[in-house]
């Protein structure tokens, strides 16, 4: 008996790729529906800024002595300078 070269016909193929997508095109459809909309937040209808303008600050703290005897120790304003390790990989 001869043997015959084994091989699958293009209709088949084409056949079992139609079925799949079908196939995954329907399990997904069952599992997923349509996105539940998104609520819309809730805007403030009045404007909150309008409030700054009312607003009193007391600096009156700053003439105390309490305050008054703060002092600044180091360097002020800091002076950028090279700092750190040169080879971050290095051993210690």
């Amino acid at each position: 008996m001869a043997s015959k070269s084994s091989s699958t016909s293009p209709i088949i193929l084409i056949a079992v790729v139609a079925f799949g997508i079908l196939g995954g095109y329907l399990y997904y459809s069952q599992f997923v529906g349509a996105p539940e909309p998104i609520p819309t937040p809730v805007v403030a209808t009045q404007d909150s800024l309008s409030r700054l303008a009312t607003v009193n600050l007391n600096f009156a703290i700053f003439d105390q002595p309490l305050f008054q005897s703060l002092r600044i120790y180091g360097e002020a304003p800091v002076q950028p300078g090279t700092t750190g390790r040169q080879d971050i990989f290095a051993p210690f």
